[in-house]
């Protein structure tokens, strides 16, 4: 019956760790960029978003209407480190919103 106690209580003072821990890293994998959609022509064909910063990202839900090729989009999103993909390119990212962009910046499409 102690022993019961005793492990109850140690779990109650680390549960508010655990919840402050999750949380911290739910904003952590949190990612906003500029970039252009890309369709690649390997594994079966899928579309990527190419970040102007180089960084590549693989949308496990990018919407009908942004699926265009060197369409640049200004993206927020959360990056899925717990799933894995067979495409191996990018990271996975979960977009949260996406938006066209606009402006002069339109130029630097990719072929």
């Amino acid at each position: 019956m102690r022993s019961t106690i005793l492990r109850l209580l140690l779990l109650l003072l680390l549960l508010p760790t655990i919840t402050v821990s999750s949380e911290l890293q739910s904003v952590t994998d949190l990612v906003e960029f500029d970039g252009t959609v890309v369709c690649l022509q390997f594994e079966g064909g899928f579309y990527g978003l190419l970040a102007d910063d180089g960084r590549e990202y693989e949308p496990i839900n990018l919407p009908e209407p942004m699926r265009s090729h060197n369409l640049r989009v200004r993206v927020k999103g959360r990056l899925r480190t717990e799933m894995v993909s067979f495409r191996m390119w990018g990271e996975i990212i979960e977009i949260i919103d996406i938006s066209a962009a606009t402006g002069p910046d339109r130029q630097n499409a990719v072929n």
